[in-house]
């Protein structure tokens, strides 16, 4: 399996691009490593040729190796590095065209796992990744020229946009014009709703969305955007969160102010608080 860090991580090189398999992405750190822990559950992770549910021949990591036209639809297949068996000899050309049209034409009656048991090729842990981040790299570049706002988006919001992007494809430009509009205008709550995907697994509508809203609680209460918190939530700004009952309290406010309290002093100042509350006598150094 593809080894890969703690979902839980904040990272300092966000300017200087982040890294896996020898490739630099644009993303936060935190959400690359995140990428593949999120999507094996969802997508299995295989070094062999199987069909999914519509017939199509993938490997690695929900990696479509089918170019949709039939038994002549393996040319992608020729692209990888088979080996006969694990850690064999590299696999002939025609070996991977027999193999592919052997997977495709089981289909119906084996498929996904059980396509383990009918085949002999398979990718080394190497090949395998190399395949999921070279076409995780593939999508960025893609995405950069449709969401120019995406390197500063919440990493959470990163990893859910890649997790639809595997689902449905790289063309949301085309495929979820609305969702794309809100993550470029940063609505990551209109974005949640709009990710929704009518033919994925209704687990990873639920965990992208959770994604999402994650994200616009970041932007909403100014936390750091290079930490992901998925698959936990964000805890409220506590600054902000002062702010908000101070308001809402401020007889309250005055007094705790009367007891020394800099933290709700400094938060109310930045709030912009009317100058009565920011010069009270009550307020101590």
């Amino acid at each position: 399996m593809i080894a890969a860090s703690p979902l839980r991580r904040r990272t300092s090189m966000r300017g200087l691009g982040s890294q896996a398999a020898g490739l630099t992405f644009t993303m936060a750190q935190s959400a690359l490593d995140a990428f593949v822990p999120f999507s094996v559950p969802l997508e299995g992770e295989t070094s062999y040729m199987y069909t999914d549910a519509e017939g199509l021949v993938h490997t690695g990591i929900g990696n479509k190796i089918d170019t949709g036209s039939g038994s002549d639809g393996y040319p992608p297949a020729l692209l990888l590095p088979w080996q006969v068996g694990d850690g064999g000899a590299l696999a002939a050309s025609s070996d991977v065209i027999a193999e592919w049209q052997k997977v495709k034409a089981a289909f119906p009656g084996v498929t996904s796992t059980g396509d383990a048991a009918i085949t002999a090729l398979r990718l080394s842990p190497s090949a395998v990744q190399a395949l999921v981040y070279g076409r995780l790299k593939q999508n960025e570049t893609y995405l950069l020229g449709i969401a120019p706002s995406y390197p500063a988006w919440p990493a959470d919001a990163q990893l859910g946009v890649h997790g639809l992007m595997w689902a449905v494809g790289a063309g949301l430009n085309l495929s979820y014009p609305s969702f794309l509009a809100a993550c470029n205008r940063q609505d990551f709550a209109s974005a949640a709703v709009e990710s929704h995907c009518s033919n994925c697994a209704p687990a990873r509508n639920t965990e992208q969305a959770h994604m999402f809203r994650n994200a616009a609680t970041v932007v909403s209460e100014g936390l750091p955007r290079d930490v992901l918190y998925y698959p936990g939530s964000p805890a409220p700004n506590a600054a902000a969160a002062i702010v908000q009952w101070a308001l809402a309290n401020p007889l309250a406010a005055v007094f705790v102010m009367g007891a020394g309290s800099l933290a709700l002093v400094n938060a109310l100042d930045a709030q912009m608080l009317p100058a009565w509350a920011r010069a009270s006598s009550y307020r101590k150094a």
